[in-house]
């Protein structure tokens, strides 16, 4: 067995910097936009009056959690996140189930995404084909007006994104900058 070197307390530990200025920036610009995209109906639906009171909150939330994830990056300058942070703080038990819960969170969001995505792309879909938009929609036991074309559009991004996400935060953030900049212009 090998014995480990320890490196002097003085070395100080540094995440490598494959996100630039613009990346950074298009992953909020992403997110939100995704959220207002997928989400502004569902929030107007529920909140009625108050919608621009929940978008006020909710934006607050957001830059708190965005100063706290700040924070505890130059604490624990690892890669990790939100698990790390859990378990550093709160123990394993914690940690796990905040690693568990992220893990279903973001399946849960891809899935979402590439749903309402396809779902914007098949806005334009009638002028290609020439046929109505509930044209292709069948009844499946309890679910009804399934669109298989909506539904394999939807996997392929999910296959996509999968395959994205592989390769890494680079190559992701890369893609997230062109999307990004395409819909701000």
């Amino acid at each position: 067995m090998e014995k480990e070197t320890l490196k002097p307390a003085s070395e100080k530990l540094e995440l490598r910097r494959d996100v630039t200025l613009w990346g950074s920036y298009m992953w909020g610009y992403a997110d939100v936009g995704a959220d207002i995209y997928a989400a502004l109906g569902l929030v107007m639906g529920a909140a009625h009056g108050g919608a621009s009171l929940a978008f006020f909150v909710a934006g607050l939330i957001y830059i708190m959690i965005g100063l706290s994830y700040t924070e505890m990056a130059s604490t624990y300058p690892v890669a990790g996140g939100g698990h790390y942070y859990a378990l550093r703080g709160l123990g394993d038990f914690w940690g796990y189930a905040a690693g568990v819960a992220l893990l279903l969170d973001y399946t849960i969001d891809i899935a979402l995404f590439a749903t309402a995505s396809a779902g914007y792309m098949n806005f334009f879909m009638p002028f290609v084909l020439g046929v109505p938009p509930d044209y292709f929609a069948m009844d499946i036991w309890i679910f009804k007006k399934v669109n298989p074309i909506w539904a394999a559009e939807a996997m392929i991004l999910i296959v996509f994104l999968i395959w994205l996400n592989i390769r890494g935060v680079r190559e992701s953030s890369f893609f997230n900058e062109v999307v990004g900049a395409i819909d701000i212009s």
